[in-house]
């Protein structure tokens, strides 16, 4: 979420003030700080949630859903605004009703870099450098640089092998998925882009397509830069997303808030998936939700029918 940042010391002190952790459905195991080979990427906190019936069933081997700002998903107490989307509640409502197959979540928190891990660096470093200045001139860190293909290859080639071999996977790319909200939704769009062998479903909620964090450029989209900015970066889309036939992709919208600003850009990204042979109700899936915020509990109301789709048993 484009707002979470600063709270990474917040979070961390409401935690030393109750450590102990709320009741839960499944098991949250917390693997601790998990650091790159890639000196770009700073170390993140990464949790892993098993879901009921995982310490029982033995025999039986998971499906994984990779997800953004993680201290966002679970616990009230590290999550942006004291409200977490409640994953494991609503996940483990839906595999009790057979809705969907009982799925491992794996949550990565976001760093003080996370604009720069989830911004699509390839459609970025494609634009003009006067353009691109449009997304990331509003840095709060002086120097940084796009992280965003680091962060993809982090994820697949150094993460997703060790939840492999630590946990009983359904390691297939039909089993793999990513998800995430706001800049966490492009990043997950992105990463099944860049690898689509990998991840066989992304899960896209109120995602932030005019990419910049500058206020003055994403609320005038019918000003140049604006135009120029969603033309370069939706047009990577085009190019880069696979054809249909071997992913799933959700997506979803408020009318309120930052989402106020996505149904246009929404509406030209569906054409995409039209185009490349996406069949709305059976591997795409594209919603608004009139009166919906920009916020955890927005998507907390909306993760049944996102799950419902995205993990379907």
């Amino acid at each position: 979420m484009l707002a979470s940042l600063p709270l990474w010391s917040a979070c961390a002190s409401r935690r030393q003030e109750d450590p102990t952790p709320p009741p839960r459905p499944g098991r949250l195991i917390d693997l601790g700080e998990v650091a790159s080979t890639q000196s770009r990427l700073l170390p993140r906190r990464v949790a892993v949630w098993l879901p009921p019936g995982y310490d029982r069933e033995r025999a039986r081997r998971y499906r994984v859903l990779y997800m953004h700002d993680g201290q966002n998903l679970f616990d009230s107490r590290s999550a942006f605004g004291g409200v977490p989307w409640g994953v494991d509640e609503a996940l483990a409502a839906l595999i009790g009703l057979a809705e969907v197959a009982p799925t491992i979540v794996v949550a990565l928190w976001n760093t003080p870099q996370s604009w720069y891990e989830y911004a699509p660096e390839a459609a970025l470093r494609a634009l003009p450098n006067d353009l691109r200045a449009v997304a990331d001139a509003a840095s709060p860190l002086p120097g940084a640089d796009l992280v965003g293909d680091a962060y993809v290859s982090f994820v697949a080639n150094e993460l997703k092998p060790r939840i492999d071999q630590r946990f009983r996977t359904l390691a297939g790319r039909s089993d793999t998925f990513v998800m995430g909200a706001s800049m966490g939704g492009l990043a997950s769009l992105y990463a099944l882009c860049r690898r689509p062998e990998v991840f066989g479903g992304a899960g896209c909620v109120s995602t932030h397509w005019p990419v910049t964090r500058i206020a003055s450029v994403h609320d005038n989209p019918a000003a140049p830069p604006m135009i120029a900015l969603a033309a370069g970066v939706l047009g990577w889309f085009d190019a880069h997303l696979p054809p249909a036939g071997a992913h799933r992709l959700y997506f979803d919208h408020g009318s309120l808030g930052l989402d106020r600003l996505y149904a246009p850009y929404q509406a030209r990204v569906d054409a995409i998936g039209a185009a490349k042979g996406y069949v709305a109700g059976k591997d795409w899936v594209s919603r608004a939700a009139p009166g919906a915020d920009h916020t955890e509990a927005a998507w907390n109301a909306r993760l049944p029918q996102a799950f419902g789709f995205l993990l379907r048993a």
